[in-house]
């Protein structure tokens, strides 16, 4: 698809979004500018401004594409009446979670973000819009706390992993990494969004051998499960079995990208006992 036929193909989707009017306006504007200005070359970091708050990205291409993912694929917009606590564990420059403050402003939110430069524009990002509850932490999450080293992909950030079967063009960095079971809450948490490129098995098997991988702990989560070629094989079965394992029901949308074999499954998750 060619860049205009994409950018028109985004507004029209913007156009028929299921939010208010208000709210399409905004988003199309705030796309407009970033397309425009990553066709024109902008350099630099970007600001953006989105549903009244400002959003900082490394580069116009990452604002761009984290625009359409986030806000016009809406993958996080749930059904949930209210959420007093969320995780969001990936939290690249922090798109996802100022979603999320948009669709619940009195949540308590839990950012974990491994990559330094990503981190620090989410923090700026929290400053700016003097958000309150609020929770950055700058580390990885796996099976063991540590030291490891990230493949970090500086121009196209979303996809900088701990896998380096994911990153292909990457260089590497030493970065802490942390048991996300330690991190949780005595109270439970209300939404798990889960985008960690590829480790996502690794860090739903910690949490089920500590005991917290369940409803009463984690009531609904959001997976995004990464589906690439790997000498370890397609761990989706294994994620599946384990979410019904320990309670939960499931849903699955799987889009594919045909460049490079790749297949991105979101896995929703709720109580299996959950009243339908």
């Amino acid at each position: 698809m060619h860049a205009a036929d994409d950018f028109l193909t985004t507004l029209n989707a913007i156009r028929t979004l299921p939010i208010s009017g208000s709210k399409r306006c905004s988003l199309a504007a705030a796309y407009t500018q970033s397309a425009l200005r990553r066709r024109s070359g902008g350099s630099g970091p970007a600001e953006i401004s989105v549903w009244g708050l400002r959003h900082l990205a490394p580069s116009w291409r990452s604002a761009k594409f984290l625009l359409r993912e986030i806000y016009v694929d809406l993958p996080y917009q749930t059904t949930l009446a209210r959420a007093k606590v969320i995780f969001d564990v990936g939290a690249n420059c922090g798109f996802a979670t100022l979603f999320f403050k948009s669709t619940y402003p009195d949540a308590t939110i839990v950012a974990i973000e491994p990559q330094r430069r990503e981190a620090d524009f989410f923090r700026r990002a929290v400053t700016l819009n003097r958000l309150d509850g609020i929770e950055v932490i700058n580390a990885a999450v796996g099976s063991e706390a540590g030291q490891r080293m990230l493949s970090i992909v500086d121009d196209n950030s979303v996809i900088s992993s701990l896998c380096t079967t994911r990153a292909g063009n990457a260089h590497q960095q030493p970065t802490e990494v942390v048991r996300l079971s330690t991190l949780l809450p005595d109270v439970p948490v209300d939404l798990m969004k889960m985008d960690i490129e590829g480790a996502e098995h690794e860090v739903l098997r910690e949490l089920a051998d500590s005991g917290t991988l369940s409803p009463e702990r984690i009531r609904n989560l959001v997976i995004e499960v990464h589906r690439f070629p790997s000498p370890t094989g397609d761990p989706l079965i294994e994620i599946l079995t384990l979410l019904r394992n320990h309670g939960y029901d499931y849903s699955v949308v799987a889009r594919t990208n045909g460049a490079n074999h790749q297949q991105d499954v979101l896995v929703y998750c709720s109580p299996a006992d959950a009243e339908r």
